[in-house]
């Protein structure tokens, strides 16, 4: 902090908030910090997982079909600003 700042004489602090004083600079300082970057000479570039052949697999149509999934629901998201609750009730209605 500015130990010669003073604040100025038009500032409101209902209006402005709190006054902080600036910052003074720093002699020191040489700029963002970044790591040094070092030549990797076996670099072979961006990982890619090499397509192994499954012969176990057969494509299902049948999978996420279904003859009635037989329930209904409704997620139900309400923010109540009373104390910072925050009210999240699931309800679900099952039909058989």
């Amino acid at each position: 902090m500015d130990p010669e700042a003073t604040k100025p004489s038009d500032w409101d602090d209902e209006d402005d908030g709190e006054w902080e004083a600036p910052m003074t600079p720093n002699p020191e300082f040489k700029g963002v910090w970044r790591a040094k970057r070092i030549a990797n000479p076996e670099y072979k570039g961006e990982w890619e997982h090499p397509m192994i052949a499954n012969p176990e697999f057969a494509d299902d149509d049948s999978i996420a079909k279904y003859a009635s999934f037989g329930t209904v629901a409704f997620e139900l998201w309400q923010v109540v600003m009373q104390s910072s609750n925050i009210t999240i009730p699931f309800i679900q209605e099952s039909y058989a």
